[in-house]
């Protein structure tokens, strides 16, 4: 397998490397005709095959990513208040949990 087709394999399951290079890009143009030269594909139905299932997710800006930071340690000094004062009612861990599943986009 060449570079390239590592690379454009790695667009189809990396929504955020695709954002970044994918359609609309000239890395995205450099790397679909080298891959169609290399196949012998057509570059024009390469690329509509890529795009039908190419997912983009958005890198989170700096100002995001400060949020979750704060939203983690919030919840995260709420749980060890808790913790210290004995009191670990179910809504108490249920409430940390939920400030940090979103603050990680649900990834707990």
């Amino acid at each position: 397998m060449s570079a390239a087709q590592h690379i454009l394999r790695r667009l189809q399951t990396d929504p955020r490397l695709a954002y970044l290079i994918g359609p609309g890009t000239q890395s995205y143009e450099l790397l679909t005709r080298e891959v169609a030269d290399a196949s012998g594909r057509d570059v024009a139905e390469l690329r509509a095959s890529v795009e039908k299932t190419l997912k983009t997710e958005q890198w989170p800006s700096l100002r995001d990513a400060k949020d979750t930071r704060q939203d983690l340690l919030q919840a995260l000094q709420g749980a060890l208040e808790s913790m210290e004062t004995g009191v670990t009612s179910l809504g108490v861990i249920r409430a940390a949990r939920a400030a940090i599943a979103k603050a990680t986009g649900g990834a707990l």
